[in-house]
């Protein structure tokens, strides 16, 4: 008779069992479920901490799915927050003019800073070229039409009475200014740090940092990330997920062990010459932080020289997010 019991129960057990196993499968299913993140960014070492995030695989660590799409210019791009991208690599000047569109933008985070001792921005001149003047007629490689660079320097010839109409702009990627300055296919090239290395080594003329002949202001962020403000309210779990593979991407980057990867990342990902690639300060220029310290700066200027409707800005602060 026990047997007979045995029987009968069997296929009673086997369907509860069965039950907890499906039951426990989709809670993990649940719980595993990664929060999908659609990211835009500069090719460029500003964004090595992006690139190591995915590659050693801390986004998905922190449940996150994300997908990488590179763009030379990603200002353009700011206008599809919310829609094709949830970030965009961004400069405070991008920030500005959105919310001027009324766009909903939000600066989520930093990613690169510069300041007087630890200089990533240069406007460099070729052979003749040693003023801000020499530009008249002439034509600047810069790497977008858009963006802190691109605006920084149209500030800077505002306030030197030259009318960007006066100058020709060439887009060109940063690794391929160095080449077309010396054939002579631009005269001067607006670029960052390490790019500006073999310029000056090559006889080119330092013209200044048009970031900082604009807004005098330390730190000053070069690149960060914005978002749609609606959406990243409803997802700050994300953020904060990104954040910290953000973070845990720079401790890989400082670890000692990881300096032959790293460098690795910056000849493949980022065309860093590898003789570059040894020396370049891959952390030095990071810093996640934001602040509204980071915008304000460049209202008055950008109103000034026309790239920006006056109080179109009204509140600076309503465009950076607080601690999460």
């Amino acid at each position: 008779m026990s047997a007979g019991v045995t029987r009968r129960r069997l296929p009673l057990t086997v369907v509860a069992v069965a039950a907890a196993l499906l039951l426990g499968l989709i809670a993990s299913g649940t719980a595993s479920a990664a929060t999908t993140l659609r990211i835009a960014y500069n090719p460029n070492p500003t964004n090595t901490t992006i690139v190591v995030a995915q590659e050693q695989g801390y986004f998905a660590q922190n449940g996150l799915n994300v997908t990488l799409t590179a763009s030379e210019d990603t200002a353009p791009l700011v206008s599809a927050i919310g829609k094709q991208f949830d970030l965009v690599t961004v400069t405070p000047t991008s920030v500005l003019q959105a919310a001027a569109a009324g766009l909903k933008p939000i600066l989520v985070s930093g990613e690169t800073y510069e300041t007087d001792g630890l200089r990533s921005t240069y406007l460099i001149g070729g052979t003749g070229i040693t003023s801000l003047a020499d530009l008249k007629g002439k034509t600047v490689g810069v790497v977008g039409l858009s963006g802190v660079l691109y605006d920084s320097l149209l500030i800077q010839l505002h306030d030197a009475g030259i009318k960007a109409s006066q100058v020709k702009f060439l887009v060109v990627p940063f690794p391929d200014m160095f080449a077309d300055l010396q054939s002579g296919t631009i005269q001067a090239a607006l670029t960052i740090y390490p790019f500006q290395g073999q310029m000056l080594g090559s006889g080119g003329n330092d013209l200044g940092n048009p970031i900082e002949e604009t807004v005098h202001d330390q730190p000053m962020m070069d690149a960060g990330w914005v978002g749609y403000k609606p959406w990243i309210e409803k997802h700050l779990s994300a953020i904060k997920a990104f954040e910290k593979a953000q973070g845990e991407a720079l401790a890989w980057l400082n670890n000692p062990a990881n300096a032959s990867a790293a460098q690795a990342i910056l000849v493949n990902d980022f065309q860093i010459p590898a003789f570059v690639a040894k020396t370049y300060l891959i952390t030095s220029y990071v810093s996640f932080g934001v602040s509204s310290s980071d915008l304000a700066p460049w209202v008055k200027p950008m109103e000034s020289a026309g790239l920006l409707k006056k109080g179109a800005v009204k509140k600076v602060s309503s465009l950076v997010l607080g601690k999460l």
